[in-house]
């Protein structure tokens, strides 16, 4: 389709090119066509209500459409990588371990944050499962093995979060002078504080439910003080040991503990054992979507 002639279009969309319309998908969240700025306004918009249906746009839409912000952080992003692969000090390079810490944090939390926006844990037995399973992969690698401790200590690589260890200098009898909280100790345990979130959203405790839900602490507030309390009794147990220890042995109990817990103590066991999540369910549909297509795309290019 083509726009009228008097129509004004957006700025940034050629005026020798008329802007063809965003396709429609059935859902609550669809809505009429438009523009691609428009188009590319509403995905932006309706992407942060996890809850509804996004508008489609057309392919082209990242030609028409400026993404003011992405060459800026882009060489952000460059920089702080560059300056990384220069190394500490303790390792023959210009970077004073403060410095070098700071680098590999500031990385580190745009992996987090990058994976816990992608990642959608498909219900709580799943999610359950899946914490049990690290827990006991943490717990013997930790315990029994020397594994995880070389991997921590001797490969330097954003995957892993640093501060100065307490008690230890740069060279303090040859100690590793970090503290390390690896990239997995925070992604799988906020994947599941954010299943518990979307609980909230089907309860209707995440705004708009009744004046005693409201008051009640929400299955996300549980969750992010499971999380703190079970990071804070690793913290303590390293303090007291001297050793290094498995952060989701204590992260986990605290998380599953306190979420089934609230649960029962509320009535809600069944209902929290039973939750699936709609996140996931949506990626799924998608999935399974694009899959379909690009098998008939094949069926189509065989016949031809």
């Amino acid at each position: 389709s083509s726009a009228s002639p008097s129509r004004a279009l957006p700025d940034c969309v050629s005026p020798r090119r008329a802007p063809p319309p965003c396709r429609r998908r059935a859902g609550r969240g669809a809505r009429g066509g438009g523009d691609e700025c428009g188009c590319r306004a509403r995905v932006d918009r309706l992407a942060r209500r996890d809850t509804e249906e996004l508008d489609m746009c057309p392919a082209d839409v990242s030609r028409t459409c400026p993404t003011t912000g992405a060459a800026p952080a882009f060489a952000v992003s460059l920089a702080v990588v560059a300056a990384y692969l220069q190394g500490p000090l303790s390792t023959g390079g210009p970077l004073s371990l403060p410095a070098f810490a700071a680098l590999n944090d500031s990385l580190g939390f745009g992996i987090v944050m990058t994976s816990l926006g992608v990642l959608a844990l498909e219900s709580f037995a799943a999610a359950a499962a899946l914490l049990l399973g690290l827990f006991c992969y943490d717990a013997f690698f930790v315990f029994k093995s020397d594994v995880m401790l070389t991997v921590a200590t001797q490969i330097e690589a954003p995957a892993k979060f640093l501060w100065a260890a307490v008690g230890a200098g740069a060279d303090a009898g040859g100690r590793y002078p970090f503290s390390v909280l690896g990239l997995g100790d925070v992604v799988v345990p906020g994947a599941f504080v954010g299943l518990l979130r979307e609980l909230d959203k089907e309860q209707g405790r995440a705004g708009g439910g009744s004046e005693e839900e409201a008051r009640e602490a929400s299955y996300f507030q549980v969750g992010l003080g499971a999380y703190a309390a079970g990071l804070l009794s690793t913290f303590a147990a390293n303090y007291l040991t001297k050793s290094g220890q498995p952060a989701l042995v204590y992260i986990v109990p605290s998380l599953l503990l306190s979420a089934v817990a609230t649960a029962a103590s509320r009535g809600e066991l069944p209902s929290l054992l039973e939750f699936e999540s709609p996140r996931a369910a949506a990626a799924k549909a998608s999935r399974d979507a694009w899959r379909e297509e690009k098998k008939r795309e094949r069926e189509e290019k065989r016949r031809t």
